[in-house]
């Protein structure tokens, strides 16, 4: 049975993945249990975040994986990626206003954020 996800989602002491095959590696690893404890949400977040970047093992991987799934464990994987996609620039962020000494509230950071990451998808799946 696929145990509650952690909030980093990660394989203790990694780094944060930086690009679509390190990501299609943790959701093999939280698929599996390699490594780590086997979680159904955290692998699907891990091979959803993977296939919007283009990784095609990803997309089936995820697939296969979601027959598996029930709906509500589908839902939560898919917050819990926009979850990371909102957060992963923060910190690049917070330093660059910082830096120009600009304060902004945190709704107004999240929706740039969400904005930049759906503009990425589409063109990931627009094949630009």
């Amino acid at each position: 049975m696929a145990q509650p996800c952690d909030n980093n989602n990660q394989a203790p002491n990694t780094e944060q993945p930086k690009d679509a095959d390190a990501m299609f590696v943790l959701g093999i690893n939280y698929s599996t249990g390699s490594g780590v404890e086997q979680n159904l949400v955290a692998a699907h977040q891990w091979f959803n975040l993977a296939a919007m970047m283009g990784h095609e093992a990803a997309l089936s991987a995820r697939a296969e994986l979601a027959r598996e799934m029930t709906s509500e464990q589908i839902a939560e994987a898919q917050r819990q990626a926009r979850a990371w996609l909102w957060t992963r620039d923060a910190p690049a962020q917070a330093a660059a206003d910082a830096k120009a000494d600009i304060v902004r509230p945190i709704y107004v950071r999240r929706r740039a954020q969400a904005m930049r990451s759906a503009s990425s998808f589409g063109r990931v799946v627009a094949g630009a």
